[in-house]
């Protein structure tokens, strides 16, 4: 998976509103997730985004869709409709993050 530069930068702009020194965090990619690693605690939170294309039934022209997969470290895989869900869920992790480990 590819990461759009748009995503990265709704990332980074989350974890600096959280006040959390952006070094903290390591950003890596394996087997298609995209893994947001910080540091201090052992945490994680990882996505998966699923492009697909199909041809409508109705309009018979081609739709394309996109979904996503969620994993924190302290949770189970979620699904997800949409990147808002997935930011709502990582601005969530970046809240539980402990303040003592910043």
């Amino acid at each position: 998976m590819k990461l759009p530069r748009t995503y990265y930068e709704q990332i980074n702009e989350a974890i600096n509103r959280q006040k959390i020194p952006l070094k903290s965090f390591s950003f890596t990619k394996k087997r298609g997730w995209i893994h947001i690693n910080h540091h201090p605690t052992n945490s994680y939170f990882s996505f998966f985004r699923k492009k697909s294309v199909t041809i409508s039934s109705q309009t018979h022209q081609w739709e394309s869709s996109e979904t996503f997969k969620i994993k924190p470290s302290d949770g189970d895989p979620q699904q997800k409709e949409s990147w808002h869900g997935v930011m709502e869920s990582l601005i969530a992790w970046l809240a539980d993050i402990p303040k003592q480990a910043l």
